[in-house]
């Protein structure tokens, strides 16, 4: 049977097991992330981002340059270095340079998977 049309990849279903904030990073396995717009209650299905460019926390004194592959620490709730043992996995790529002061920086959402 050939491949049959789901649906458009931006977004996917999501169920979370405990209620789930908007804007908090998912990740979804084998470093694939989703951001959802909305709450989430537990057990309902929602939906996540898989795609586009989101404004995230990130981590004190270090400096980012466009074109890096950033991880996420879910417990500080930041972007951390990939390289980072504090890393949950690679969340994307810096879009947009951040300098070590900076409190945020711009990323592409499973910017290396796309």
């Amino acid at each position: 049977m050939p491949a049959e049309f789901y649906h458009a990849g931006s977004h996917v279903d999501y169920t979370p097991g405990s209620d789930y904030t908007a804007g908090t990073p998912v990740n979804l396995g084998s470093d694939t992330w989703g951001i959802g717009a909305n709450d989430i209650d537990a057990n309902i299905k929602g939906s996540l981002a898989i795609g586009g460019v989101y404004k995230i926390p990130k981590i004190a004194a270090t400096a980012l340059a466009i074109g890096d592959t950033v991880g996420y620490d879910i417990s500080a709730d930041e972007v951390v270095t990939s390289v980072s043992g504090d890393s949950d996995g690679d969340i994307g790529v810096i879009v947009y340079a951040a300098a070590s002061a900076d409190a945020y920086c711009y990323v592409l959402l499973n910017g290396r998977n796309i």
